[in-house]
């Protein structure tokens, strides 16, 4: 019920009934549906209060944020590393995998394979293959922010004792000065594979 109540408060439903979630998002979102009456029922909700509003014409803010994300979503659809792109929770699964699928590893550390491919002081992303389990330290504030997404198979994350079950499409951030792990858990490939950002402070 714990994961049930994460969703609930993700605010996952919301981007679902506004229509900004990926196709995998939504289909991941109707299958919760199905399974769980809390979610159906937090979805009816959502689409009754936003038919309330449908008629209110929106706020400066509100009409800046959607055209940002919009002009975001616009560029990830066309993913280039020269404009070193950076992850977030609209990260588009299909067009990062089109972009990486000839990329290979070119670096092995024991149980995980990487291959860099944004590496400055400021921004590095890394596209790595897991094939057990990990432990990471807790990076500081000041050092920089950590964020997970995943492109193939699925693990299980232990982000500070609490259990987040990831897939491929399902985004991460890691809190500051928190331990975590990362265990591989996909069924149908020997290893999961991830983008995993690191943004200076």
């Amino acid at each position: 019920m714990e994961d049930v109540k994460n969703i609930l408060e993700s605010g996952i439903i919301d981007e679902f009934c506004l229509g900004l979630l990926p196709k995998e998002g939504i289909n991941k979102v109707n299958d919760w549906a199905k399974e769980y009456p809390e979610i159906e029922q937090k979805i009816q909700e959502t689409f009754t209060a936003l038919g309330k509003y449908s008629f209110a014409k929106p706020s400066d803010v509100v009409k800046k944020k959607t055209f940002d994300f919009i002009r975001e979503l616009s560029k990830e659809q066309q993913l280039s590393l020269e404009d070193k792109p950076k992850l977030s929770k609209y990260s588009d699964l299909n067009a990062w995998n089109e972009l990486l699928k000839d990329h290979q590893p070119d670096q092995e550390f024991g149980i995980m394979k990487i291959k860099f491919l944004i590496d400055q002081p400021t921004h590095q992303l890394c596209l790595a293959w897991l094939e057990d389990e990990l432990s990471e330290t807790e990076h500081h504030e000041e050092e920089f922010h950590e964020s997970f997404f995943i492109l193939e198979g699925s693990c299980i994350c232990n982000v500070g004792g609490k259990i987040i079950h990831l897939q491929a499409g399902d985004y991460l951030d890691i809190p500051e000065n928190t331990i975590h792990t990362i265990k591989n858990t996909s069924i149908n490939l020997p290893y999961v594979k991830a983008l995993i950002q690191r943004l200076a402070a």
